[in-house]
């Protein structure tokens, strides 16, 4: 049997379209990483209301001021303080923040990795 050599850049042809399958894929990843960091923002708006919503109707603000207007009172029954405050705090509007943070800036790390994938020239090979 005889040896079949490959044509003439045969290697070069692969190697590019690998090359172009890949910033196809990462266009793909861009467009759904900035359609939910999109998303994300317009609905940071309304979290951030609610938090601060729930914060003024918990009573945490009432609660936290009392170390200024008076603090001896406070000093004698701190503890009594701190379980008032963590009572009041209103953790379904922090979490809901810190949630919508997280979210936010992890979309924002894929748009920029995969905006530098997506438009990569694509370099010469041999």
């Amino acid at each position: 049997m005889k040896e079949i050599e490959p044509p003439n850049g045969l290697c070069r042809k692969i190697l590019l379209h690998i090359q172009h399958i890949q910033r196809r894929i990462a266009r793909i990843k861009l467009g759904a990483s900035a359609t939910a960091m999109a998303v994300t923002a317009l609905l940071a708006v309304p979290v951030f209301e609610y938090a601060f919503q729930e914060f003024s109707q918990s009573g945490f603000f009432q609660y936290f001021s009392l170390q200024f207007s008076d603090s001896e009172i406070m000093l004698f029954s701190w503890k009594e303080f701190i379980l008032s405050l963590a009572e009041s705090l209103p953790s379904l509007g922090i979490a809901a923040v810190f949630m919508t943070v997280f979210v936010l800036l992890g979309s924002v790390l894929l748009v920029s990795k995969n905006m530098k994938n997506a438009f990569l020239h694509i370099q010469h090979i041999f």
